[in-house]
C-alpha cells in the first residue's frame, strides 16, 4: 500500500476530486453507490476499504482497496456506465472476459515463479501456448446498471514504463513517447 501511495503522490492523484467529480458523479470515490436494475444496490463502503488511487484513465480509475469479503488488498477497475460509451463498456467488458479466461485455463499457483510458466495447447487452437509468468490474477467482474468493476490481483512493483526501462528494451525512443503505450494498460 505505500508504494500505491507513492504512485498517489507522484501523479498528483490526491488531488483527483475533479476528476472523480467529472467520471463518477461524487465528490470522493467512498461515496459511489452501485446499483442494481431493480434499484436496489451497495455502498462502495460496505463492500471495499478504500487505499489508493493507482491510476486514471480512459476507461475509468484503478485503485487499490480491501476487498471486506475476502480480506484481500486488490486492485479495482471502474466504470462508470452513465458517462461512457457503449464501446467503452464492451471494451471493457471484453478485457474482463479476457483477463477471467486466462485465469481459468492458467490458474495461478501458490507463488508466481517461472514454475508456473508450462506449455500448454490452447483449448481453442492447436498452437502451444507459453503463459506468461507475470499475468495477472483475476479476482472478479461485477456488471451494476451503473458501473462495472474488475477485481484483479494488486502489483506494486511500479508501472509498466518502469519495468520497460528496468529491462531495457526501450530502443531509441525516449521514455515520453512510450507513456502513451503504457496508459492503454491501465
Amino acid at each position: 500500500i505505500q508504494k500505491c501511495k507513492k504512485i498517489e503522490q507522484e501523479n498528483n492523484f490526491p488531488h483527483y476530486s475533479e476528476k472523480v467529480q467529472e467520471m463518477f458523479g461524487v465528490a470522493e470515490i467512498e461515496q459511489i453507490f452501485f446499483e442494481y436494475q431493480d434499484g436496489s444496490g451497495d455502498h462502495f463502503t460496505e463492500l471495499f476499504e478504500y487505499r489508493a488511487t493507482v491510476g486514471i484513465g480512459g476507461f475509468g480509475f484503478v485503485i487499490a482497496a480491501l476487498d471486506k469479503e475476502t480480506g484481500e488488498e486488490i486492485a479495482i477497475k471502474m466504470l462508470n456506465l452513465d458517462y461512457s460509451s457503449g464501446v467503452i463498456a464492451k471494451l471493457f467488458r471484453k478485457e474482463a472476459e479476457s483477463l477471467k479466461s486466462f485465469h481459468e485455463e492458467y490458474p495461478p499457483s501458490s507463488s508466481r515463479s517461472s514454475d508456473r510458466r508450462g506449455s500448454k495447447t490452447s483449448r481453442n487452437s492447436s498452437r502451444i501456448f507459453i503463459p506468461p509468468k507475470n499475468l495477472i490474477g483475476y479476482k472478479f467482474f461485477k456488471e451494476y446498471s451503473n458501473y462495472l468493476l474488475l477485481g484483479m490481483e494488486l502489483c506494486t512493483g511500479g508501472t509498466l514504463q518502469e519495468w520497460i526501462q528496468e529491462q531495457k528494451k526501450i530502443d531509441d525512443k525516449s521514455p515520453e513517447k512510450h507513456d502513451e503505450e503504457c496508459s492503454i494498460i491501465v
